[in-house]
């Protein structure tokens, strides 16, 4: 068996203690070296036995010499049989994880011997030799001898288990007391070396160590620091076993002592007898007699420490397991659960702590909007048997407080389970403060179940899971939001894949153009397609909404240009293709106005119409305004043939040096801290100013100049709305 040792800096660092506790697991480190030591000790037993019992059947008693060669062949073997039942890792006698295990296994032990010398002392009258001491026949010498090996592996059983036991959590004062006692009975062995029965009470050495070894034996029997970590179960079945032990260790030392365990001191004998073992070897009498006399005392010592313990041990159980709840919660609050994980660990830990016999987790959804708390997560019970055992926004309100308690849950009418249900008793324990707080319920299946002490170790649970639970939510909200900022930065630069990246380039005109989203993804779209090499057609759209769904829809709106301007160079009949195209594609209450114009450079013409959107500014070379109002529905709000009979088309002549200026309803509707709106009138007023009345008009500048008069107005860079601006500037057929 595996024996714990301390980390050491340096070879010389153990102490003498130490090193004593390490002698078992090296003697026994192999195979090999326990099966002969195995050998060593059974051969030195039997040995023993038969040459004593030889010895006494041929009327010669040994000499001196080979006497005490015996006694120490006798101690040698219970030395090794407790170093092997020690050290051995498959019996598992002094293992640490297993107190139970061991008392089992001495009790068993315990039995059986008692069991065997009390069937001897029934069916045979041994008979020793009242001056040498040994057996006289064959039967008594077999008895004795069986009863010598018998004793001897049980002295180095029981030793070992009881070792187990006082080094159950090793300390260097319960490794100097067992130390003590295990040389007190190996001193104890050696002082009636070559001694007869009778003749050890009158040496001084012998009382020396069975007084010593009864205060090492004592000392030892108040080690008893396995009893802490059993639960009440197991400690009520330990106080049975050392309570049986005990009268097994009782009886089996009064039965070789004073019991009929004994062997007459000659035929006619009237005194006292001589115990089994002391007719083969003394040594291993006086040794069994101190090691039962150690038994006894730690068994009555651990019985009582049990039998005192069990009123506390559900308490003790019941702290233990609050205290385990408290570590499983903040184990789980430092991995970064998502909420409906961490509910169910929150509803679980009060039923795994004793506190509860059921539990749930009732939890509003405010990122939905939905603030009444539903039942998250419940233990044992499934979320909606606790859906409907209970009013949880009751229980939200009234657990705002202060922890709410029903003693008796079904008078209560905030709670639906009726008797017979499996809830007697009931509290409530807010999981934060505010309308996004949840509640924790716990149950018990009896009434006035919960007291003070369960619920102050509930409240305090329960504030470190609301606290668990608010971060848990923080840390999702912050996931979620760097997931959409991740997918918006993917649709902003497909957005910007969609818009021309090169304005097309037709003899006689010039263009600028800009699109700024109010969010990281807009709905405003324009583009501009080169019809021939002299015709150029200009569309700007703006999608309802904002966001990533109208950029989807400006997406497929891209499509639509590239498609249908390619097949009619007519600006109405353009839209109406558009509008057959995106109809079926919108959602309801979606639509999407736009403008398109068809500007013919050889021909100096600029065809418009309309589909609900803002109407095109043309600035004349000079300085004069108007706006082109073509009549028509946005696209995508009728699938019937309203749509074309309403759309007009607007068509004006140009002159050298006009401008027309093309937007969305972000540059007119722009409002300033008053909430009065940029509007049209400033537009086209900036629009004429910002053109020089002498020489071509820079659509760059233009548009530079437009987006600084609206900042200006607005009296802020960022745009409420999306701006879009589209600026086409003619000299001419002739340039």
């Amino acid at each position: 068996m595996a024996h714990p040792t301390r980390s050491v800096s340096a070879p010389g660092a153990l102490s003498v203690s130490d090193r004593i506790a390490q002698v078992p697991g090296v003697l026994t480190a192999t195979r090999g070296r326990r099966l002969v030591l195995w050998g060593v000790a059974s051969a030195a037993l039997v040995g023993v036995a038969v040459a004593v019992g030889a010895f006494g059947l041929s009327g010669s008693p040994p000499s001196g010499p080979i006497r005490v060669g015996l006694d120490l062949a006798g101690i040698l073997s219970v030395s090794l049989a407790y170093l092997l039942l020690t050290g051995r890792p498959r019996l598992q006698l002094g293992t640490t994880s297993a107190p139970l295990q061991t008392l089992w296994t001495l009790l068993l032990l315990a039995t059986g011997l008692l069991a065997f010398e009390a069937l001897c002392a029934v069916l045979v009258e041994g008979v020793v030799d009242a001056k040498s001491r040994l057996p006289e026949n064959l039967e008594t010498a077999v008895v004795a001898g069986l009863a010598t090996v018998a004793e001897g592996v049980f002295v180095g059983a029981l030793l070992g288990g009881l070792r187990s036991l006082v080094l159950y959590r090793k300390r260097r004062v319960a490794l100097w007391l067992w130390g003590g006692l295990v040389l007190c009975v190996l001193g104890f062995g050696l002082t009636v070396v070559a001694a007869l029965p009778g003749e050890a009470n009158e040496r001084l050495a012998p009382v020396f160590f069975i007084v010593l070894g009864g205060v090492f034996a004592l000392g030892c029997a108040f080690r008893q620091s396995w009893v802490s970590a059993l639960s009440l179960r197991q400690r009520a079945v330990a106080a049975a076993l050392v309570v049986a032990l005990g009268g097994a260790l009782t009886g089996l030392f009064f039965l070789r002592v004073d019991g009929p365990a004994r062997l007459a001191v000659g035929p006619l004998s009237q005194g006292d007898g001589v115990a089994y073992a002391a007719a083969i070897s003394m040594p291993i009498d006086m040794m069994t007699r101190l090691v039962l006399l150690a038994g006894v005392l730690y068994a009555l010592t651990a019985s009582l420490v049990l039998l005192f313990q069990l009123p506390t041990s559900e308490t003790l159980v019941q702290r233990a397991g609050e205290r385990r709840a408290m570590r499983a919660l903040a184990d789980l609050t430092g991995k970064g659960l998502d909420v409906d994980t961490l509910s169910d660990a929150v509803a679980r830990a009060p039923v795994d702590a004793g506190l509860a016999d059921a539990a749930w987790v009732a939890l509003p959804n405010p990122d939905r909007g939905d603030l009444t708390p539903r039942v998250l997560a419940a233990h044992p019970v499934s979320a909606a048997v606790a859906e409907q055992a209970a009013n949880a926004r009751a229980l939200v309100e009234a657990a705002e407080a202060a922890p709410f308690v029903v003693e008796h849950a079904a008078a209560d009418h905030r709670v639906r389970a009726r008797p017979g249900d499996g809830i007697g008793s009931l509290a409530a324990f807010a999981l934060g403060r505010g309308p996004d707080a949840g509640v924790l319920v716990v149950t018990r299946r009896s009434s006035e179940a919960f007291q003070p002490d369960d619920v102050s170790a509930l409240e305090t649970f329960s504030s470190q899971a609301g606290l668990a639970l608010a971060n848990a939510r923080l840390f999702a909200s912050v996931l979620e939001k760097e997931r959409l900022a991740r997918e918006l930065a993917v649709a902003r630069e497909v957005q910007q894949r969609l818009l021309p990246k090169e304005l097309p380039c037709i003899a006689g005109v010039r263009l600028a153009a800009i699109e700024t989203p109010a969010q990281v993804v807009g709905g405003d779209y324009y583009d501009a397609v080169a019809l021939s090499d002299d015709c150029l057609g200009l569309v700007v759209a703006d999608v309802s909404g904002k966001g990533a769904g109208a950029a989807f829809y400006m997406a497929e709106m891209k499509g639509i240009v590239q498609a249908a301007s390619r097949l009619t160079r007519s600006p109405s009949e353009f839209l109406v293709r558009a509008n057959e195209a995106l109809a079926s594609s919108l959602q309801r209450g979606a639509f999407v106005s736009a403008i398109y114009g068809v500007l013919d450079a050889s021909a100096g013409t600029l065809a418009i119409a309309r589909a609900g959107h803002c109407p095109a500014l043309m600035i004349r070379r000079d300085g004069t305004t108007e706006y082109l109002r073509p009549d028509g529905l946005a696209l995508g709000l009728d699938q019937s043939g309203l749509f074309g009979k309403t759309l007009q088309e607007a068509k004006v002549d140009l002159a050298p040096g006009d401008v027309c200026l093309l937007y969305t309803d972000g540059v007119v509707e722009a409002r300033n801290a008053s909430g009065e709106q940029y509007g049209y009138d400033r537009l086209a007023a900036a629009a004429s100013r910002e053109c020089p009345r002498e020489g071509p008009c820079d659509p760059t500048a233009l548009r530079d100049a437009l987006l600084e008069d609206v900042a200006a107005f607005t009296g802020h860079a960022e745009a409420e709305d999306d701006v879009t601006l589209v600026v086409a500037a003619w000299d001419g057929a002739e340039a």
